[in-house]
């Protein structure tokens, strides 16, 4: 049977790589092994790798990455921590093919691993980034460094051919991320207000606003004008749920500002820690409406045909569905383009608009790619020809 290594280094991407998971675990002709790093371990991220054992699959490695991160005095020896675990990891396990997901500096640390063990990577969310920041960058370190990809779009896998991929290695198969959220049933929306501490009735905004890394200390002066924006007066019918960033970086930054904007508001705004999956995709489904500049706001709120109001440039060249309605980040600008959102004939316009994510069984596709991919199949690589 053949080796299928899977790498999840949060819960977050684990849920986004459940499906395939599954797919995997069905087929007789291949083998699963999962490999938890660090984070989904550490309390710092409220989860551990129980939670994934729980759901019926055995982690064969886990990783302690993010225990030892912190002794370390720079990021420089993180890195090469990072390398020497992986590559411990994967000397033992001997996976013929390893999946992995997304854009991360610990992806990036894994897709070398693999490289200098000469274990082929395919590679899941390529394609989507025209490297502005740090992320974008080793994303596409790790789409140089697999030999298979799987975009959510068909935009997405030009970009990875544009990039000097071989066409017959891209497959445009759809969003895992929806397959997740489509295939599994959310809980009832009272039950997700009681937990907010809304009431029945409420109605109220989602803001998940991330750090534009870009545009460093800028980031305040674009999120106070959208605190200002929501303290408006002509949005006051409105509830306020706040989804905290990541607390690292600028991310400390915002949250202090949610902090003190959420205190002086008599309780009409509700803030909550980084949001699971689950969490965030109630959210998005249940408001009225969605502000901020993240990711999932794209990709999942057009599967709930919920208005999202995306603010600045962080999603520029992302695809977005005709539920997205961009905004520069002045405050009058912003308070336009959520009753825009807000409005009846703009709902109404998005209803039966399809997402451009949504493909069937994603995970079923990737699964059977890999499994006929063989050592043999591997490519030598192209690159792209500056004029």
């Amino acid at each position: 049977m053949k080796n299928i290594c899977i790498i999840s280094e949060t819960l977050n991407n684990y849920q986004i790589l459940k499906p395939l998971m599954k797919e995997i675990q069905k087929d007789d002709s291949v083998y699963l092994t999962a490999v938890s790093t660090g984070k989904h371990q550490s309390s710092e991220f409220e989860i551990t790798y129980r939670r994934v054992e729980e759901e019926g699959f055995i982690i064969d490695e886990k990783t302690n990455i993010v225990f030892n991160a912190k002794k370390n005095s720079s990021q420089q020896d993180l890195v090469d921590f990072e390398q020497l675990e992986y590559d411990r990891l994967l000397k033992q396990l001997k996976p013929e093919i390893i999946i992995l997901s997304g854009n991360s500096h610990e992806t990036f640390c894994a897709a070398v691993a693999a490289s200098m063990n000469n274990i082929p990577i395919a590679h899941i969310q390529g394609g989507e980034s025209k490297l502005k920041t740090w992320d974008d960058s080793y994303g596409y370190g790790i789409t140089k460094l697999s030999h298979l990809h799987f975009t959510s779009t068909e935009k997405y896998r030009r970009q990875v051919i544009r990039s000097g991929e071989h066409a017959e290695t891209v497959f445009n198969v759809g969003s895992l991320l929806i397959e997740k959220i489509k295939t599994q049933p959310l809980r009832g929306k009272s039950l997700f207000l009681n937990e907010t501490g809304f009431k029945k009735n409420d109605k109220f905004i989602f803001i998940y606003f991330q750090p534009d890394v870009s545009k460093g200390s800028k980031n305040a002066h674009m999120f106070n004008e959208v605190l200002e924006s929501l303290d408006d007066g002509r949005l006051d019918s409105f509830r306020l749920l706040f989804n905290k960033p990541k607390a690292s970086g600028l991310g400390k930054m915002i949250i202090r500002m949610i902090d003190d904007f959420t205190l002086n508001t008599g309780g009409r705004a509700v803030s909550l820690p980084f949001m699971s999956l689950p969490d965030l995709s109630r959210a998005i489904k249940y408001c009225s409406a969605m502000v901020g500049n993240s990711s999932e706001g794209l990709v999942m709120a057009p599967s709930f045909k919920t208005p999202v109001v995306d603010l600045g440039d962080r999603q520029k060249d992302r695809v977005k569905a005709q539920n997205i309605i961009e905004c520069h980040s002045k405050k009058e600008e912003i308070i336009c383009a959520i009753q825009n959102g807000l409005s009846s004939d703009f709902k109404h316009f998005i209803k039966d608009k399809p997402s451009p994510f949504e493909q069937p069984s994603p995970a079923r596709r990737i699964k059977d790619i890999i499994r006929g991919f063989k050592q043999s199949d591997i490519r030598k690589k192209n690159f792209p020809v500056l004029n």
